[in-house]
């Protein structure tokens, strides 16, 4: 077989470029595809001279040699005869070039990096460091170089670092942690360290740490640990005050009650003047008002305090929205309001804490019934959300709340003064919202509104689908419980609730 050996040279990843001499003058007779491109020449057909493409080459001789043509090439010149009128010229990429270039990249990153990096040896010394360790502790190179690496970190962490930095360097582990160091003013800064081990071709190793100072982030965490302890304190002490001077005041309470409903029915003989008789109703009142103001800041203080342990039992959701109307018809009565359910006979059983749920529903109508004007009607719904969970909506077409004072009315103590309430000098403490949606919250559930002035409030609590246990009756229609100020009677309407 013969060998083309034209081809080959064609084909060659070297520059090549074959010479003749002729006279004093070197001429190019031929190149392979590498030299066209490299020198960006075309013609080497004996009509380029050497000099126009390497005009430092001004003599060849007979043996073969290297020259150092540029940062990365060497011109390698092989004779191709003994006559000196043939030569073979290949430029050969620098042997290690691309490590060089390399480690030239590195010792820049290792120079400008705003990260502290040290190196140490196996004994623990400081072979290296960057201008980064410098800006971050003030140490100069002469302060540390050949000098033990721990006598820069603090007391407190020096032990543990001298065991783990010959333990590391030893197996070749990789770590992270935080280490303090020291600084030439003589504080002490928090770090981030990583240290890594690095063994070199002649077999040593070396470990080398990279540094990031965390110092304002620690100091940033301790204030906002202290702050939460702080806060968490205050909140205990105030539960705790709440708690301890509402149960002192529910006895005295409990008793002007108790004895203000006795001279009410005039149980040991009538009080004579009718006037009494309205100053014991007010006693009587103002006692209850003040009752349930009490009971509600324990709740929320209960709530806060995380303190309610749920009581769960499967509770029928149609037969719990109804003893709640009815509950409440009285005060709807005396506004003459309507309330009226829509609920679809296939409500479920649900697992939940029919006292908490119960009271929930009792603060959600009540503030319904304050904030509606006489002769309007509340509407209360119940479905089916996309995700099976179950919502119930109370909606009333009162005052309304605007819509930048939504979030207040959420939180504790949080009421809206508006020209309507201020007409109307409703009496609250601006809490029953919160302990509901507290209450709701322990089971899982969430409470939102919506609410535009003059337009009325809609309030919907939604449980999540896991507090559902079965379902009831039929879905064939809905339940519409409709109290009155005159009666209260429930009907039944096939109209099928909407999904």
């Amino acid at each position: 077989m013969e060998i083309d050996y034209r081809a080959l040279f064609e084909a060659h990843a070297t520059p090549k470029v074959i010479v003749k001499r002729e006279g004093d003058e070197y001429l190019c007779i031929s190149a392979n595809q590498q030299a066209r491109n490299y020198f960006s020449e075309k013609n080497f057909d004996g009509s380029l001279k050497l000099k126009d493409i390497l005009p430092q080459i001004t003599f060849l001789t007979d043996k073969a040699e290297k020259i150092s043509f540029s940062s990365q090439y060497d011109l390698f010149i092989q004779p191709y005869n003994t006559d000196g009128k043939l030569y073979e010229l290949s430029l050969i990429k620098k042997k290690h070039q691309k490590s060089w270039e390399e480690k030239d990249i590195l010792t820049a990153v290792f120079d400008s990096s705003d990260i502290g990096i040290a190196i140490t040896n196996k004994e623990g010394n400081v072979l290296r460091i960057n201008k980064g360790f410098t800006r971050l502790f003030g140490w100069q190179p002469d302060d540390v170089i050949n000098k033990p690496f721990f006598n820069y970190i603090a007391e407190e962490d020096r032990d543990r670092i001298i065991h783990n930095h010959k333990r590391f360097i030893q197996r070749g582990v990789r770590s992270s942690g935080e280490i303090k160091f020291l600084n030439t003013n003589g504080t002490i800064s928090d770090t981030l360290c990583t240290l890594t081990s690095l063994t070199l071709e002649n077999g040593e190793r070396q470990q080398i740490t990279t540094i990031i100072d965390i110092t304002f982030r620690k100091r940033m965490e301790k204030s906002l640990r202290e702050a939460k302890e702080q806060a968490e304190t205050a909140n205990r002490a105030k539960s705790s005050f709440l708690a301890n001077i509402s149960h002192e005041l529910r006895t005295p309470l409990n008793a002007i009650i108790g004895f203000s409903e006795m001279l009410i029915n005039e149980l040991y003989g009538p009080l004579g003047n009718q006037k009494y008789a309205e100053y014991t109703n007010d006693i009587h009142s103002s006692a209850c008002h003040l009752l349930e103001i009490i009971n509600e800041i324990l709740d929320m203080s209960s709530i806060e305090a995380g303190s309610i342990k749920l009581s769960q039992n499967e509770t029928p959701l149609p037969d719990l929205i109804e003893t709640v109307t009815r509950m409440l018809a009285p005060h709807s009565q005396e506004k003459n309001i309507t309330i009226e359910t829509h609920i679809p006979e296939a409500l479920p059983v649900l697992r939940v804490d029919e006292r908490l749920i119960r009271q929930a529903l009792i603060n959600i109508i009540t503030n319904a019934i304050k904030y509606s004007d006489h002769g309007s009607k509340i509407d209360i719904y119940t479905h089916y959300t996309r995700n099976e969970n179950l919502s119930i909506i109370v909606k009333d077409n009162g005052a309304g709340i605007p819509k930048d004072k939504l979030a207040h009315v959420m939180k504790p103590f949080g009421r809206v003064e508006d020209a309507f309430r201020k007409k109307s000098n409703i009496e609250g403490t601006g809490l029953g919202l919160p302990i509901a949606k507290g209450m709701i919250e322990l089971h899982g559930g969430t409470l939102t509104i919506t609410s535009e002035p003059g337009q009325g409030t809609d309030v919907e609590i939604t449980l999540p689908s896991y507090r559902v246990v079965k379902k009831i009756g039929s879905s064939s229609g809905i339940v519409n419980f409709k109290f009155d100020p005159l009666s209260a009677q429930k009907t039944t309407s096939n109209t099928t609730l909407a999904q």
